[in-house]
């Protein structure tokens, strides 16, 4: 029978911890992201925030929602809702500060 290593941290820290893991990378994606939309018309710049919106979830939130799950075992509904913070923070940076 496989011992699982004991959690150093609460699943409640350690989902603290993944939050602030996602919320400090939102700046160098939204640097990108104002970089690539100048000069770019709204079709372009809607393209362009999908694309960044797409690399944050696949670079960031999912390799460490996945290391969360790997120690927590997340239920599905918890799964998800974890995410939901970095991905409102990102929505807000974006939508918010790139004017």
């Amino acid at each position: 029978e496989e011992e699982t290593p004991k959690q150093k941290v609460s699943k409640k820290e350690a989902i603290e911890i993944f939050h602030k893991i996602c919320i400090d990378k939102i700046p160098q994606y939204h640097e990108e992201y104002m970089k690539l939309k100048e000069g770019k018309n709204d079709k372009e710049t809607c393209k362009i925030k999908n694309d960044i919106f797409e690399r944050y979830d696949d670079e960031v939130i999912q390799p460490n929602v996945e290391k969360l799950d790997d120690v927590y075992d997340l239920p599905n509904d918890e799964f998800t809702q974890v995410q939901e913070k970095p991905y409102e923070k990102m929505k807000d940076m974006i939508l918010y500060f790139s004017d």
